[in-house]
């Protein structure tokens, strides 16, 4: 009989834990049980479980927003377009109805979508490059740029 998914992954867990690279990456076909079994690694272990697709889905979600915001404001101003939604199209997805998805638009949103971008290159053009919250301890030790952000004073403090 086959070892259970979520004792290879913790046996793999552990071997991680003794290299350089601790990453353990899950990966098999849809219906495998990788959801199922890193739940039961969480509940046995008190790791923590972070849906990493939703994270990264909800932090590009806000990238993408501020972006067709930003389109929406010139199409207003400049070609003196009423817009009252945003519109996303994922070209890859098979089927039309899955592919599109709205928002509404709030000129507030495009306003915000400008001081943050505004904000941006002011800081580039001025040179602030400066980390105003280090990163945890442990992701510095993991950097391969660590040396250049202490030398160049971008991140100061302790080790």
């Amino acid at each position: 009989m086959a070892e259970p998914l979520a004792d290879r992954v913790i046996k793999r867990i552990g071997q991680a834990a003794e290299l350089y690279h601790r990453l353990v990456v899950l990966v098999a076909p849809a219906g495998a049980g990788k959801t199922a079994a890193l739940q039961d690694v969480h509940e046995r272990t008190a790791a923590p479980l972070i849906n990493v697709n939703l994270e990264l889905s909800l932090a590009l979600l806000d990238l993408t927003e501020r972006q067709l915001c930003t389109y929406a404001h010139i199409l207003e101003r400049r070609h003196r377009r009423h817009v009252d939604r945003l519109m996303l199209y994922w070209t890859s997805e098979p089927r039309k109805q899955d592919a599109l998805m709205v928002l509404p638009y709030d000129p507030k949103r495009a306003e915000e979508a400008g001081r943050y971008f505004d904000e941006t290159v002011r800081r580039i053009q001025a040179r602030e490059f400066a980390v105003a919250t280090p990163p945890e301890p442990g992701i510095c030790m993991e950097c391969d740029l660590r040396m250049l952000c202490r030398s160049e004073g971008i991140i100061t403090g302790a080790d």
